[in-house]
């Protein structure tokens, strides 16, 4: 095997570790008021139900919490790297723990998915030569 074949599945295994935490740390998400208190029994969240809804993802092996149901390609790939630079840097994304329609995946530039609590993403940034 070698040194990087090695590498990818010590990161692979770390990751679905760090999953696997997350979820059962985080397996409910209470909700806030807007000054981050914790909501009292009779208070009721402001806006439609579900739209303040987090999400714990993880991106390269570190935890990510979004607050949105969906999340694009670009979006993944600034958590990853911070802003991307077009002219000299591709990425490869990849997921898997997704939902139930397609639990694993990949995207391409212009594409999302809908978020799942626990979900898992691989973002790998390749210099263009």
């Amino acid at each position: 095997m070698s040194i990087c074949s090695e590498s990818i599945r010590v990161f692979l295994k770390e990751a679905e570790l760090l999953a696997r935490k997350t979820f059962a740390r985080k397996s409910c998400v209470s909700a806030k008021r807007k000054n981050n208190g914790p909501m009292k029994s009779n208070e009721k969240p402001d806006g439609p139900p579900g739209q303040d809804k987090e999400f714990t993802i993880i991106v390269n092996a570190r935890e990510k919490v979004v607050s949105q149901r969906e999340i694009s390609y670009e979006e993944l790939v600034v958590l990853a790297f911070g802003p991307p630079n077009a002219e000299t840097s591709v990425y490869t994304v990849t997921y898997q723990k997704g939902p139930d329609q397609k639990p694993k995946g990949s995207l391409v530039s212009g594409e999302s998915v809908k978020l799942k609590e626990g979900m898992i993403f691989y973002v790998v940034k390749t210099d263009k030569s």
